[in-house]
């Protein structure tokens, strides 16, 4: 399920045009706000750590960890490339 919902935000990022190279830091990104947000919520609702995780936990756990892992497989190098490419576009565009 997680894996699906991965692949589903690929392919929404790919249908939004975002290059490329942005896309495995974007999921990063995302999945570990998500992650983050779903822990602090059932910390919040009185769920807390005792003995083994419950389902709710674990998917809170697979998404920082997955979300970590694709920002360790993206390429810093050509993310850099493409935001500076974009940067400097938006700044000959400016009228500054």
């Amino acid at each position: 399920m997680m894996l699906a919902a991965a692949l589903a935000g690929a392919c929404l990022l790919q249908l939004a045009r975002v290059p490329a190279p942005l896309i495995l830091p974007a999921l990063s990104v995302c999945m570990v706000l998500a992650g983050f947000t779903l822990a602090g919520v059932l910390s919040l609702a009185g769920s807390r750590l005792r003995g083994s995780l419950s389902p709710a936990w674990e998917v809170a756990c697979a998404l920082v960890f997955i979300g970590f892992a694709a920002a360790i497989l993206s390429d810093a190098r050509a993310a850099v490339a493409v935001l500076d490419a974009i940067y400097s576009g938006l700044a000959q565009r400016s009228k500054l």
